[in-house]
């Protein structure tokens, strides 16, 4: 009988860079085809997994590499449920509720939309691995599941005027991240 191996299971990652990395040089991208946002005829938005390879870096620059794996049932439905996400089991339609102790006071388009960014964060936070460059360290929340400590978090974050780290502007990056893995296509991961 053969067993299942670390290594195995680790070679499973996904390979992502943020479209908000600095290092890339968007001028050499829109070039080859690759834009931001809102391409123009022929061209493609830009996607963390699939253009991973292929990324410009300005000169004397390299991106930083997350390296995640797939959400588990437990890490999506943890993630919903700290957005105040419910998936009715009969239609399986997303319904805005609330965060736990927060309140619901959004229309429900609005509401479903904030809540699936916050889910997409917490993705992100949970199936981060590793980040080159970076001493990543996780640590266990209150529902069991590892996360990237706010360590990790501050060595990430860009700095403010005063020196401090600016760990909310890593929320997009998170966002964007968790949204690769929300709707996770193993045939378009960067592996």
């Amino acid at each position: 009988m053969s067993r299942f191996t670390l290594k195995a299971l680790r070679m499973g990652r996904i390979r992502i860079v943020s479209k908000y990395d600095p290092a890339i040089d968007w001028e050499a991208m829109n070039a080859a085809g690759v834009y931001f946002s809102d391409p123009p005829e022929g061209g493609e938005v830009y996607d963390g997994r699939k253009h991973t390879q292929k990324i410009e870096s300005l000169e004397g620059t390299t991106p930083i590499v997350f390296y995640c794996l797939s959400p588990t049932t437990k890490q999506r439905l943890t993630a919903f449920e700290l957005a105040g996400i419910d998936v009715d089991s009969q239609t399986s339609a997303v319904v805005y509720v609330g965060p736990a102790g927060g309140s619901a006071k959004y229309s429900a388009g609005n509401g479903t939309l904030l809540g699936l960014t916050s889910a997409q964060r917490s993705l992100g936070l949970f199936c981060i691995l590793d980040v080159d460059g970076v001493d990543v360290q996780r640590i266990k929340n209150k529902f069991g599941l590892l996360e990237l400590a706010p360590a990790t978090l501050a060595e990430l974050a860009p700095l403010g005027n005063d020196g401090e780290p600016c760990v909310d502007f890593l929320d997009p990056i998170l966002e964007e991240i968790g949204g690769y893995l929300m709707d996770a296509d193993e045939s378009n991961a960067g592996n």
